[in-house]
């Protein structure tokens, strides 16, 4: 009896052991994983993203921005709430206008900064154009931005606040336009009732889940990949179900809604199996069509590539330059030939519009 019962006692230490060590491990794996997800989203996303002093930024300077073009000198200021802060939108009316357009910047992007140059395209053709500071930029109100998936509530409440205010134009059609996380937000808002007549987008993403995976690998690299299962739950906690609403899906679910997608086939921050461009090409919706932009990367893909390559040759030029002689060659540039609008782009525009 002795001698069995020794036996029994080592074989149930032999099971419970292992299984004590793999119980450990699985919750350090788990546990330790979805805490250090939780940091790396607050690493990235806990912070303002811009501010008006962005607008001083040589990255700017070389280009044309809201400053630049006269007509957009005039507008009114409006403030509305979203979520927990106040954002800021810009009005600008024009006479007889032929419809409204709703503009939402970037990342780190702000109102007046270089989406600027495709809001005034708008503007001189007729079209009423309302530009928003999203959450944490420019003269909006936010500490922090809320993650990527913060963009379809700012989108829907400048929408609903652009209705209430101007009732009077609401009889016209209107388009939202973005770029990137305002581009996302404007195909998807429609999850939270925001109905537009059209949608434009330039380098979209379908899914925020995805696309902040693959931003966490720019970040801490292999650690992403090795914490896979961690990363979704911890997304699960800090984002809810809004981290996995489809762009894609949304238009799918609003046949009503005519879009037009831009992808530059050189977009190293939205990544080809991230871009909303991808998810319809693979899988084609109604009144949905994609461009492809050879060779264009992710900022600025309205311009023409000689454009961009003027722009990137300054900048590299003024990394060499100080005070008053920087102040000079910026002085100097053509910003005509660094803002120039690719006529591709605002061809399928303006046959988008029906011009």
């Amino acid at each position: 009896m002795r001698y069995d019962s020794f036996v029994e006692k080592r074989t149930k230490r032999a099971i419970i052991i292992p299984c004590v060590i793999v119980g450990s491990l699985t919750v350090l794996y788990f546990g330790g994983g979805t805490i250090a997800g939780l940091i790396a989203f607050d690493s990235i996303f806990n912070s303002r993203q811009s501010s008006l002093a962005k607008l001083e930024t040589d990255d700017l300077r070389v280009y044309k921005t809201r400053n630049d073009y006269p007509v957009m000198s005039n507008r009114s200021i409006e403030t509305f709430q979203s979520d927990n802060n106040v954002l800021t939108g810009y009005f600008y009316q024009v006479t007889n206008p032929k419809g409204n357009v709703l503009c939402f910047h970037g990342m780190r992007g702000l109102a007046d900064g270089l989406d600027a140059q495709y809001q005034q395209w708008f503007l001189s053709r007729s079209y009423n154009v309302f530009a928003i500071d999203m959450t944490a930029c420019g003269s909006s109100e936010g500490n922090r931005y809320e993650g990527i998936c913060q963009s379809p509530k700012d989108v829907s409440n400048a929408y609903f606040h652009f209705k209430e205010t101007h009732s009077n134009i609401e009889n016209l059609k209107t388009y939202f336009v973005g770029h990137s996380w305002g581009a996302y937000g404007s195909a998807a808002a429609a999850y939270y009732g925001a109905v537009p007549d059209g949608v434009i987008t330039f380098s979209a993403f379908d899914i925020p889940t995805y696309e902040m995976l693959d931003m966490s690998r720019r970040y801490i690299g292999v650690l992403t990949d090795i914490t896979y299962p961690n990363f979704f739950i911890a997304s699960q906690i800090r984002y809810g179900e809004k981290a996995k609403i489809s762009a894609k899906t949304v238009l799918k679910d609003h046949p009503t809604i005519r879009s037009l997608h831009f992808y530059g086939t050189n977009d190293k921050t939205v990544y080809p199996q991230d871009a909303l461009y991808t998810s319809i090409k693979n899988d084609p919706i109604p009144n949905a069509k994609i461009v492809s932009l050879e060779g264009v990367g992710h900022s600025v893909p309205w311009l023409t590539m000689n454009a961009k390559n003027a722009a990137d040759d300054h900048k590299k030029h003024l990394k060499s330059l100080t005070g008053e002689e920087k102040e000079t060659y910026i002085q100097s540039i053509d910003k005509e030939k660094t803002s120039e609008l690719s006529p591709k782009v605002f061809d399928e525009i303006a046959l988008f519009l029906n011009e």
